[in-house]
């Protein structure tokens, strides 16, 4: 069918920031819900998607709700389910259809005339609730993370300001720490680590697979692989990288490649344990130029610095502890994102068909919209 016969858009409604009200009903302009209004625009529920800027991304809303004139929201579902044509915009590729220059905007009259495939309605609503079950599995993950990573700002405030031996405390110039603590800059705790720049592997030599990791000042880990053994670093110690023109911290200690991209690799000095050096800096307020950029001043602050090594390695495993859990959460919501785009693709395009299995829709099953309220 044509798409204009499967789900109608039409432009959202003007609503500058002077004109909101407090109230409990969302405003959804290109990206979602932008704020709140005391006032229905079109009765719930709905799918509303980008139609300046952000194009795309599609929401869907099961209250009333007021979409913004940035946006376009279905009018009309000519009887289709709601929730279902959420998915398939997700999965449609609407940014194909934009036009413009200096702002891209979606061509509705583009979009209404395109043609579509999409299965009966009782099966729509077998596909939505597969799909909706696995996007909440993804929100679990995902406030897993945010737990996380909470849990992680709290475990280092503690530790780097109580240490885990029940000390008094002293004040410091960087604030109260245990007495047997001290403050040490930063250049007293690292040193570089001398290797030749000929060894170091251009972005472009990059690859999917291989055997040995590039590293460089990117955010992943692990930026590449190459089969170039000429190139490996063998330290037998850890690293820790700063990056010239990003924030990343790394922490290093396996054979790798250098990355060409101004990477700058230090190791701690003798005395302290360098994966509590590691989290030590990242505990630090570092500018956000990057590292090696901003070395200087970096290299003047201080760090809360126990003298006993043994207590500076407890730190860094229960420090360590919580990022192995963090990075467990973050591989699991990552596979689980892959598999939703997957399973969306393969839904929507009938290479996966649900429609003889016993899927319970009830949850995802919610009223026909009522059309325009205002």
């Amino acid at each position: 069918m044509r798409f204009d016969a499967f789900a109608t858009l039409q432009r959202g409604f003007d609503l500058p920031l002077a004109s909101r009200r407090v109230g409990t009903i969302p405003v959804l302009g290109s990206n979602g819900i932008v704020g709140w209004h005391d006032t229905v625009g079109v009765r719930g529920p709905g799918v509303v998607t980008g139609r300046s800027g952000s194009i795309g991304d599609s929401t869907f809303v099961d209250t009333d709700y007021w979409p913004l004139n940035t946006a376009l929201y279905v009018s009309n579902f000519h009887g289709n389910f709601p929730r279902f044509v959420h998915y398939f915009l997700q999965w449609f590729d609407l940014a194909r259809f934009k036009g413009g220059v200096s702002v891209p905007t979606l061509n509705r009259n583009m979009v209404h005339g395109s043609e579509v495939t999409v299965p009966k309605g009782w099966e729509q609503q077998k596909i939505a609730a597969v799909l909706w079950k696995m996007q909440r599995a993804i929100a679990t993950q995902d406030r897993l993370i945010a737990t996380n990573r909470d849990l992680k700002q709290s475990a280092m405030q503690h530790l780097f300001t109580h240490g885990l031996h029940g000390e008094p405390l002293k004040d410091t110039e960087i604030g109260p720490m245990p007495e047997s603590w001290s403050p040490a800059p930063v250049a007293s705790c690292v040193a570089p680590y001398r290797f030749d720049r000929s060894s170091q592997l251009l972005a472009s030599a990059y690859r999917k697979q291989g055997k040995w990791p590039v590293v460089d000042q990117g955010q992943d880990e692990i930026a590449g692989y190459t089969d170039d053994e000429n190139k490996v670093q063998r330290p037998g110690f850890a690293l820790i990288i700063f990056g010239d023109h990003s924030r990343t911290l790394k922490y290093v200690d396996y054979p790798f490649v250098f990355g060409a991209d101004g990477t700058k690799p230090f190791v701690a000095s003798d005395g302290i344990d360098t994966v509590f050096l590691f989290q030590a800096l990242r505990h630090l307020n570092i500018p956000s130029k990057g590292y090696s950029r901003h070395y200087r001043s970096l290299s003047e602050s201080l760090i809360a610095r126990p003298s006993n090594l043994d207590e500076q390695r407890d730190i860094a495993a229960a420090l360590a502890t919580i990022d192995r859990k963090l990075a467990h959460h973050q591989k699991k919501c990552a596979a689980l994102n892959d598999l939703f785009q997957t399973t969306l693709h393969q839904l929507m395009t009938a290479q996966i068909r649900v429609a003889d299995l016993d899927i319970d829709t009830s949850e995802v099953t919610t009223p026909q919209p009522q059309g325009v309220a205002a």
